[in-house]
């Protein structure tokens, strides 16, 4: 019996990590219809790039001297736009653990039938 509640906690883990790449795919879906709002109010596009979230970031990566094909990558990754880079993030979030998931625990919850 102890056996089957130490080994619990992985599918729920995983699970919860499924959940959260949810939540930022619908969280970016939410900031691109406020910006779609905004544009129709005002007529204009508001540009939210990831670097004004992660400011200090943005300028470690400026203050390298080498590796520059990587600060490119970097550098356009942090100018995307905030919804775009949080949907794909929470979007392989999902997917990873998802594919983890059911190839770890292919019997887990199999009890129940549909």
């Amino acid at each position: 019996m102890k056996e089957k509640t130490s080994k619990n906690w992985r599918p729920k883990l995983f699970g919860a990590f499924s959940i959260i790449g949810f939540f930022l795919c619908a969280g970016s879906l939410f900031i691109w219809g406020y910006q779609i709002l905004m544009w129709l109010e005002n007529g204009f596009w508001t540009k939210h790039p990831v670097a004004e979230t992660l400011p200090g970031l943005f300028t470690w990566i400026i203050s390298w001297e080498d590796w520059f094909g990587v600060q490119k990558i970097l550098l356009w990754v942090l100018d995307l736009e905030l919804t775009i880079f949080y949907f794909f993030l929470g979007l392989i979030i999902v997917l990873c653990f998802l594919h983890i998931a059911i190839d770890r625990f292919p019997g887990e919850g199999s009890e129940q039938s549909w």
